[in-house]
C-alpha cells in the first residue's frame, strides 16, 4: 500500500507534531465528501487553516496525507490535536434517521488498519493508542457503523507478521549516569531545554538520565544519534524482559534529597494554586450568563455568551476565563470606557502598531460580535501557543515575536503582558472569575423565563425600530 500526497493550498505553515500519543479515528459526516471538500469547508466554513485531518481514507481503500506530521484540528479537547494524529474515513458511518448513512467498505478497514499499523512503528505506539474521537470528547465520531474491532485485530496481526508486535526486549538511550543527584538533575534539565523527555532513574548505586525506551532497537538508534549530535554521551541499555512483563516507558523517578523534595512540594502547591487558561470549560453558558445579569451586564454581553463557549470547545481554551476577562475590558458590554461598542472589540485589543490607551482608534474594529469573539481567542493563542482560527488581527502578529510568546500557562502571567498593570490576571480572577464559578447553575424555570423576557425585549426593540423608520418616512413625505 502506499500513502498519496493530497495537493492542497494551505492559508499558513502548518506547525509541526512533536509528539504523537494517539491515533484519533474520524467520519466526515458526509456520505460523499473526500479530501479537497473537506479541506474546502474546514477553510471557508469554520475559518480554518485547511482540512484538519492528518490523513484520509476513500471509500476505495486510496489513502491520502492531509496534514501527516503536523498538528491537526481534528479533537479540540485536552490539546489532543498538539499530540495525536486523525484518520478520517469517507462516509457517513452512523445510522440515525439522517438517511445519509454509508457502510464502512472492506478496503477502508484493510487500508486502516495497514496505515496504523504503519503508525503504531513510526512513533513506537500500541495498538491500544488506536482510539474513537468519541472516546475524548462528547461525540458520535467516527460513528456507530464504524468498525473499530476489526481494524484494530487487522493492525494488531500485520504487527504480529513483521515481528513488530512487543517483543521481549527494551531499548533505554541514557545521557549519563551520575552518583550525585544534582549532577544527574543537571544534564535532565539541560536536555528537556533541548525538547528532550528527559528523566531519572536508577541503576545500583547511580542516578541515570534518559531520554527515551524502545521496543524497536532501530527507533532507540535513531533518538541515539540526535542526541549525540547534541553533544551528549550515548548509552543504550538492551535489556530483556519476562515474557509476562511489558515494557515499561520510563523508571520511576528515584526520591531527590529531601531538601529539593520540599522545594518540589512548594513548586508543585504554587502550581494548584494557579488558574490555567487552557483546557475543559468548568461552567456552563447558562452559569455565566446568569452571573452576568446578576452583575448588570448589558443585553449584547450576555447574549455573547453562547459564542465563547463555542470556541472554547473547539479550541481547547477554557471560555469562562475569557468571558470574565471581557467582563473586565468592557464593563460587562456597557463598554463605559475608550473603546465603543461599535468596535466589537470584547478584550481591549490595540491594533497592530498600537497607540494610546485613551484613543478610540489605537484598538482594533471587528465587523460583528461574533469576529470581535474570534480574534480575542485568537489573541490569546499567540499567548498560549495554540493555531488561531482564520486569519488573525494584526496584533496577534506584534505578539507572536515576543520572547514569550506561546510560553504563557497562568492567567496570573497575563499581567504586564495583555495590559501594563502587574495584577492584571488576578484581577480577572479575583474581581470576576472567582464569582462566575461560584454562580449556581440556574434552574429549568429560570431558562424559560429568562427565555420569554429575551423574546418580549427582543419584539419591543423591533417595535421601536419600526417606529424610528415610520416617524423618518413621514417626515420625508411631509417635505
Amino acid at each position: 500500500m502506499e500513502i498519496k500526497k493530497a495537493n492542497l493550498s494551505w492559508r499558513r505553515a502548518l506547525t509541526p507534531l512533536k509528539r504523537v500519543e494517539k491515533i484519533f479515528q474520524h467520519h466526515p459526516a458526509h456520505p460523499s465528501w473526500g479530501v479537497q471538500e473537506i479541506h474546502d469547508d474546514h477553510q471557508n466554513r469554520l475559518g480554518w487553516n485547511g482540512g484538519g485531518y492528518t490523513h484520509f481514507i476513500y471509500r476505495n481503500g486510496d489513502i491520502y496525507e492531509m496534514r501527516g506530521e503536523h498538528q491537526g484540528a481534528h479533537v479540540g479537547r485536552d490539546n489532543w490535536n498538539e499530540r495525536s494524529l486523525g484518520i478520517c474515513y469517507q462516509g457517513y458511518l452512523h445510522n440515525d434517521s439522517t438517511g445519509n448513512t454509508t457502510e464502512m467498505t472492506n478496503e477502508q478497514v484493510k487500508s486502516g488498519a495497514w496505515l496504523n499499523a504503519k503508525l503504531i512503528k513510526d512513533y513506537d505506539l500500541t495498538v491500544d493508542d488506536i482510539a474513537g474521537h468519541g472516546e475524548v470528547s462528547a461525540t458520535a465520531c467516527p460513528g456507530n457503523l464504524f468498525r473499530m474491532d476489526e481494524l484494530k485485530a487487522q493492525a494488531k496481526q500485520l504487527l504480529k507478521s513483521e515481528g513488530k508486535e512487543q517483543d521481549d526486549t527494551i531499548h533505554r538511550v541514557q545521557i549519563g549516569a551520575y552518583s550525585k543527584w544534582e549532577n544527574a538533575a543537571n544534564t535532565a534539565e539541560d536536555a528537556q531545554d533541548k525538547g528532550y523527555d528527559a528523566y531519572i532513574g536508577t541503576r545500583r548505586d547511580y542516578y541515570v538520565v534518559q531520554i527515551g525506551a524502545f521496543g524497536e532497537l532501530k527507533n532507540a538508534t535513531a533518538l541515539a544519534d540526535q542526541a549525540e549530535g547534541d553533544g551528549y554521551e550515548i548509552y543504550i541499555s538492551s535489556q530483556a524482559l519476562g515474557p509476562a512483563e511489558q515494557p515499561e516507558e520510563k523508571d520511576a523517578d528515584p526520591e531527590p534529597p529531601e531538601e529539593e523534595q520540599e522545594q518540589e512540594k512548594e513548586e508543585e502547591k504554587e502550581e494548584k494554586e494557579k488558574t490555567p487558561i487552557t483546557g475543559r470549560a468548568k461552567a456552563t453558558y447558562r452559569q455565566a450568563q446568569k452571573w452576568a445579569k446578576n452583575r448588570g451586564a448589558h443585553r449584547r454581553f450576555i447574549e455573547i455568551a453562547e459564542l465563547y463557549w463555542g470556541y472554547g470547545e473547539q479550541m481547547g481554551i477554557r471560555p469562562e476565563v475569557l468571558y470574565a476577562q471581557a467582563a473586565k475590558e468592557t464593563a460587562f458590554g456597557n463598554y463605559t470606557g475608550v473603546v465603543p461598542p461599535t468596535h466589537n472589540n470584547w478584550a481591549g485589543i490595540k491594533i497592530r502598531e498600537g497607540g494610546p490607551n485613551n484613543d478610540p482608534d489605537a484598538h482594533e474594529k471587528f465587523d460583528t460580535p461574533e469576529e470581535g469573539v474570534r480574534a480575542h481567542f485568537n489573541h490569546i493563542c499567540a499567548y498560549v501557543g495554540k493555531e488561531p482560527i482564520g486569519e488573525p488581527h494584526g496584533r496577534y502578529k506584534t505578539v507572536m515575536v515576543t520572547a514569550w510568546a506561546g510560553t504563557i500557562k497562568y492567567v496570573e502571567e497575563l499581567g504586564a503582558r495583555w495590559a501594563p498593570a502587574s495584577g492584571y490576571g488576578e484581577s480577572i480572577i479575583n474581581d470576576y472569575l472567582n464569582d462566575l464559578l461560584d454562580t449556581p447553575e440556574p434552574e429549568e424555570e429560570e431558562i424559560e423565563e429568562e427565555t420569554s423576557k429575551n423574546l418580549v425585549e427582543a419584539i419591543i426593540e423591533a417595535m421601536k425600530n419600526l417606529i424610528e423608520l415610520l416617524k423618518k418616512f413621514i417626515k420625508k413625505e411631509e417635505h
